[in-house]
């Protein structure tokens, strides 16, 4: 669309386009949103909705893009619910700071309210509105990855700039900027003081650097806890993620990748620079190609965890230890109050599933141990050279426990270890019939097919875990015995 046409089309119905608008004016205009932010409270008993307009007569780069200040009850001003949609406003021009800025006060002749095909009024609106919606995905568009600018349009400068567009197991360092796009897996409450969400995120890559928070959500089966990313959101980016679900697609502008209390985490905060897109997430349809390579990952994650292990090899007597003694008859504790302990010598006893293990391959379960200078290494990390030939091995690995009440890492080792996969520590990697044991009661443990749903199921186990005190390093929760 030419600017030559659109203007006739504004013409057609009494008012102007936006670049031929000047201060003083009070006057209708029609236009697309290209950012916003949240209604704020004002000082009085009204809250204020800040827009950035555009029409066909504006420059592509959004530099000319007009703010408006809109000024109601929260209850009258338009629900404005992503980019692209197109508003009607009746606004007064001035000039603020040497740039055109439109005012939208509570005066009798208030008009502020978004244009649909159910609410256009004449076949002047319909067209005005027809054109703005062409005018925005072809203006929206081409965009990186391949998004369409149809249903969901991403303003083009919100996916354009220096930072990176990362997947999950990209992300290794802190301090950095990136963008991002995800499933949301859960969302926690907001913080008491309303200024702060976090969220937990996933796109189907694994990262060993990755932190969880002390307890994760008993309500979802999780693909992979290697592959869940805590991102924390503030200021107006708090009441968006409010009203999204999980499950929901959405691209991240402009996260922050920072060091949390166990390993890596991402953080949004509000927007600071003027004139900078104030909108850092966008809702994305399902079926969006950008998400194409998401889908992928996705499929084949899922595909890993149901292969058939069924056909395994027995390890020889000597290597099973029998089962453990029943544990003695105490009251099972609720992980929530484990989580609320102080931590000690105490030892809870609970009834909990099982839902993931770390690492994710059985074969990494035993870890070498060199006896002349007590270093410990992987199994695939190569041997201490100065004594290759003195090791042992000792089995360390977390399990992922849930009941109803929390979810929780915890660690489980050495012994404690060994009585809970019945056979003693040795080199996975070079012993196929031990891998095999290990892989078994591992498959008995965790039944899931792990996926990003409610609810979960398998078996439940009697286990005894100790909580160490919040200000001590290291893993907080460790399994002494698990009764299976």
């Amino acid at each position: 669309m030419t600017v030559r046409s659109y203007r006739d089309l504004v013409e057609k119905v009494g008012t102007s386009c936006l670049a031929d608008l000047s201060p003083g004016k009070i006057v209708v205009i029609y236009a697309v949103v290209t950012s916003f932010k949240p209604p704020r409270k004002t000082n009085g008993t009204d809250h204020v909705l800040n827009v950035s307009l555009a029409d066909p007569s504006l420059s592509s780069s959004r530099a000319d893009d007009l703010g408006v200040n809109i000024f109601h009850r929260r209850e009258e001003l338009p629900a404005i619910l992503g980019t692209g949609q197109v508003l009607k406003l009746r606004v007064k021009v001035q000039m603020y700071n040497n740039k055109m800025q439109g005012l939208n006060p509570k005066f009798d002749s208030y008009l502020a309210e978004t244009l649909e095909d159910a609410t256009a009024r004449s076949l002047g609106e319909r067209e005005i509105l027809a054109s703005l919606r062409d005018w925005w995905a072809a203006e929206s568009a081409p965009l990186p990855h391949g998004i369409p600018a149809a249903t969901n349009p991403i303003p083009r400068p919100m996916l354009q700039g220096k930072r990176p567009t990362l997947q999950i197991d990209q992300v290794k360092t802190a301090n950095h900027f990136c963008d991002m796009f995800a499933q949301v897996v859960y969302l926690y409450p907001v913080a008491p003081n309303g200024q702060q969400i976090t969220t937990l995120l996933t796109d189907y890559t694994e990262n060993l650097d990755l932190g969880l928070p002390d307890s994760l959500p008993p309500s979802i089966c999780i693909p992979a806890t290697t592959s869940l990313l805590a991102c924390t959101l503030w200021d107006e980016h708090v009441e968006r993620m409010q009203n999204v679900q999980a499950g929901t697609f959405i691209f991240l502008r402009n996260l922050r990748i920072k060091p949390g209390r166990f390993g890596l985490e991402a953080a949004m905060h509000g927007t600071r620079q003027p004139g900078e897109s104030k909108y850092g997430v966008t809702v994305l349809d399902a079926d969006d190609p950008g998400l194409e390579a998401l889908h992928n990952r996705k499929e084949l994650l899922l595909a890993s965890f149901n292969r058939d292990r069924s056909s395994r090899p027995t390890s020889p007597p000597s290597m099973i230890l029998p089962p453990p003694p029943p544990l003695a008859a105490k009251p099972f504790t609720p992980l929530s109050s484990v989580i609320a302990s102080r931590g000690g010598d105490e030892v809870f006893r609970c009834n909990v599933k099982i839902i993931d293990h770390l690492p994710r391959d059985v074969k990494d379960f035993a870890r070498r141990t060199c006896r002349s200078c007590v270093e410990s290494s992987g199994p695939r990390d190569p041997a201490c050279e100065a004594c290759a030939s003195s090791h042992s091995y000792a089995f360390c690995f977390s399990l992922m426990l849930v009941d109803e009440t929390a979810c929780i890492p915890a660690t489980i080792t050495h012994g404690a270890a060994e009585q809970c996969l019945r056979i003693r520590a040795t080199d996975l990697s070079s012993n196929p019939v031990a891998l095999a044991q290990v892989a078994q009661t591992m498959q008995s443990l965790v039944p899931l097919s792990p996926q990003v749903a409610d609810g979960h199921s398998g078996g439940e186990v009697e286990c005894h875990l100790m909580s160490s005190p919040i200000e001590q390093a290291g893993p907080r929760y460790r399994i002494v015995r698990i009764q299976n």
